[in-house]
C-alpha cells in the first residue's frame, strides 16, 4: 500500500514539473513568436526600402544614359569634318540675327501677355476673396446683432417675471390679509 502511495506521490511530482515545463515552454513559445513577428515586420519593411532603392537606381542609370548617349567613334568623326568651313556673308549673318531678333521680341511680348493674364486673373481671385470675406464679416455682425438682441429680449423677459413674480407675493399677501379679514369678520359675526 505504501509502495502504492509513493509511486501516486512522484507521479504527481513528475506532473508537476512536466506542468512546470509546459508553461516554461509556452512563455517561450509565446516569446519566440512575438520576436518572430517583429522580425518579419522590420524584414518587409527591409524588403520596401531594397524596393526603393532598386527603383532608385534603376531610375538614376536612365537618367545617367540620357545625359550622356552612346554615341559610335565613328558617328563622331563623321560629323566633325574639321576642314569644312561654311563660310558666311554679312547679309547672310545679319539675316539670322534679324530673325533671332523678331524670335526674341514675338517671345517678350507673349510673355507679357502671359504676364498681364496672370495678373488679371489674380486680381479676379482676389476681389472674389474680398468679396467673401466682407459677406462673412456682414454674416458675422448680422449673428452679433441678433444674439445682442435675443440677450436684450431674454434680460426684459427675465425683468418682466421678476416685477410678476413680486406682484403675485404681494397678492399673496394681500390675499392672505383678506382671508384673515374676512375670517375675523365671521368669527365677530358669529
Amino acid at each position: 500500500m505504501e509502495k502504492a502511495r509513493v509511486n501516486t506521490q512522484l507521479s504527481v511530482a513528475q506532473v508537476r514539473q512536466l506542468k512546470e515545463h509546459v508553461e516554461l515552454a509556452g512563455r517561450r513559445l509565446r516569446r519566440l513568436v512575438n520576436e518572430t513577428r517583429k522580425n518579419e515586420e522590420r524584414l518587409n519593411h527591409m524588403r520596401r526600402r531594397q524596393k526603393t532603392l532598386e527603383s532608385d537606381l534603376v531610375r538614376r542609370l536612365e537618367i545617367e544614359k540620357s545625359g550622356t548617349p552612346g554615341v559610335d567613334g565613328e558617328v563622331l568623326r563623321e560629323l566633325e569634318k574639321p576642314l569644312d568651313y561654311e563660310i558666311e556673308t554679312a547679309q547672310q549673318f545679319q539675316t539670322r540675327m534679324a530673325h533671332v531678333r523678331h524670335l526674341m521680341a514675338e517671345l517678350l511680348v507673349r510673355t507679357n501677355l502671359n504676364e498681364w493674364a496672370a495678373q488679371t486673373e489674380l486680381a479676379e481671385q482676389e476681389s472674389e476673396v474680398t468679396a467673401k470675406i466682407r459677406d462673412a464679416c456682414k454674416a458675422r455682425n448680422m449673428l452679433r446683432e441678433a444674439l445682442l438682441e435675443s440677450k436684450t429680449k431674454a434680460e426684459e423677459a427675465m425683468a418682466e417675471r421678476k416685477d410678476r413674480y413680486e406682484e403675485l407675493q404681494t397678492l399673496e399677501a394681500h390675499l392672505e390679509v383678506c382671508t384673515a379679514e374676512v375670517w375675523l369678520a365671521t368669527t365677530e359675526k358669529n
